[in-house]
């Protein structure tokens, strides 16, 4: 099974790492990834949690028109359901 890891990534475009800087070793093994745009509104009935989630100009401008607290809140269901199917 071919896989990159987090870092590769990080490196290879030149990535900001905002979170997360302890998984950098982490092997992405899946070549999909997931816009996380419903998810953030409460929708997981057909969440990827397997593929990597990918934040594009859509889903942070989302973001940004929340609230510090309820931005927080909606970015920590992602990331536990993520945690969650590990």
């Amino acid at each position: 099974m071919k896989s990159v890891t987090v870092k590769d990534l990080v490196d290879r475009f030149s990535l900001e790492i905002l979170a997360g800087s302890t998984q950098l070793d982490q092997a992405i093994t899946r070549s999909r990834a997931n816009r996380p745009g419903l998810e953030f509104a409460g929708y997981f009935e057909f969440f990827s949690h397997a593929h990597v989630q990918v934040l594009g100009k859509k889903e942070i401008n989302y973001l940004h028109t929340l609230s510090e607290k309820e931005r927080n809140d909606r970015i920590g269901n992602i990331v536990n359901i993520t945690r969650l199917a590990l």
